[in-house]
């Protein structure tokens, strides 16, 4: 039986960025911040990022790589 971690991994990253309503770059690269595909560890530094964003509610500028 694969364990969590491994189950995540099978998991498409379109889908999972169509979850927080970014695009697959975004997600990427946050994965790559945190070094985690967890989704909890995911779904908190979403929920930081928009915290520190006044009541943001659109992810654009969550990746400060990417230009609009």
């Amino acid at each position: 039986m694969e364990n969590r971690e491994n189950q995540q991994d099978n998991l498409p990253v379109e889908f999972w960025a169509s979850y927080w309503n970014l695009t697959a770059e975004q997600l990427k690269s946050i994965i790559s911040k945190i070094e985690s595909r967890d989704f909890i560890k995911i779904q908190n530094y979403i929920q930081i990022k928009l915290s520190r964003g006044g009541g943001q509610t659109t992810f654009t500028g969550i990746d400060s790589n990417t230009k609009s």
